[in-house]
């Protein structure tokens, strides 16, 4: 995709992709609804990495979709009520359901029948997948953290246009406010230590709900030694152990 002269980043990344109405693909996926074609709504923001994970996937099975932002007033009146919560990515399906989360977008789609499935076959190659999925949502969000804010001269501009897109210029300015605060007036703080947990009030805050989550939860118990004694190498060498 190319930026012409003079387009914003979020005009770039959020161009239009045509859906034809007569394409076998989206034809098959619209039956899943009655058989009508009508768009899916997403809420999300380009610079969302879960946002991305679920418009890849409405792209790849030919769905026909409309992404607004929570800046849109529907978010906050309709959307909100319903979840509970400000956050994103959310599906709007065309009936009306509201599905908050990518994996649950995902699995509404995939328990359905889809032309293309993200589950493979096998039980084995599941579970793989899974790990892999497991180990981009959880690991390999630092790095893009990393990237987005330790370049920050770079990524300025980025950062800038993509919070007004989804939040308003107010909002996005308020956002940015926030973020100073837990750096101590810095837009980010790349120092060990402190880049991932920031200081100040809402530092604070944050780590004092999320240590009394812990607590009513029961996880703050001691959790049992993982254990080694079970492992048993493989009968010639080479050989695929088992997961079951």
């Amino acid at each position: 995709m190319h930026q012409s002269r003079g387009t914003s980043v979020r005009e770039a990344i959020w161009r239009t992709y045509p859906v034809h109405a007569a394409d076998p693909v989206v034809h098959a996926a619209s039956r899943l609804h009655d058989g009508y074609m009508a768009p899916h709504i997403l809420y999300g923001v380009p610079h969302s990495l879960y946002t991305g994970k679920s418009r890849a996937y409405l792209r790849k099975q030919g769905f026909t979709y409309v992404e607004r932002t929570p800046a849109d007033p529907r978010f906050r009146a309709e959307i909100v009520p319903r979840i509970g919560r400000g956050i994103i990515p959310v599906l709007v399906t065309p009936d009306g359901e509201v599905i908050q989360d990518t994996v649950d977008i995902l699995d509404h789609f995939e328990d359905r029948g889809v032309p293309v499935s993200a589950r493979p076959p096998g039980a084995r190659q599941r579970v793989l997948a899974h790990v892999a999925e497991l180990y981009a949502v959880v690991t390999l969000t630092r790095h893009a953290m990393h990237y987005r804010w330790s370049y920050l001269d770079e990524q300025r501009t980025f950062l800038t246009d993509a919070f007004t897109g989804g939040s308003g210029t107010d909002g996005a300015a308020k956002v940015m406010a926030r973020v100073r605060e837990v750096h101590g007036g810095k837009d980010y703080d790349p120092e060990w230590g402190k880049r991932m947990r920031g200081e100040g009030q809402w530092s604070t805050l944050i780590d004092t709900r999320f240590r009394l989550a812990v607590a009513r939860l029961g996880l703050s118990v001691p959790q049992p030694a993982l254990r080694t004694d079970l492992f048993r190498p493989p009968p010639r060498a080479g050989d695929q152990l088992s997961l079951f």
